[in-house]
């Protein structure tokens, strides 16, 4: 998974994830379990490129939807 945030002063964090989908038995949505990295080489938000996030959610395939909650560890 890869994903950009955006701070609300306009600067960007990129977010990239690798883990597994564990498929729910005859739904379309899969469970996630995510290892997450953040990236940013704005210096005041650079206290996010050290920091091991573990997620966990899910995905619709028919909806096109993720969601996906983090935890810092």
């Amino acid at each position: 998974m890869h994903a950009e945030i955006a701070t609300e002063d306009g600067k960007k964090i990129a977010l990239a994830a690798d883990g597994v989908a564990i498929p729910e038995e005859g739904s379309p949505v899969f469970q996630l379990r995510e290892n997450v990295t953040l990236t940013t080489n704005h210096p005041e938000y650079s206290w996010v490129n050290p920091i091991q996030v573990w997620a966990r959610g899910t995905v619709d395939v028919s909806k096109g939807e993720i969601r996906v909650k983090g935890y810092a560890v």
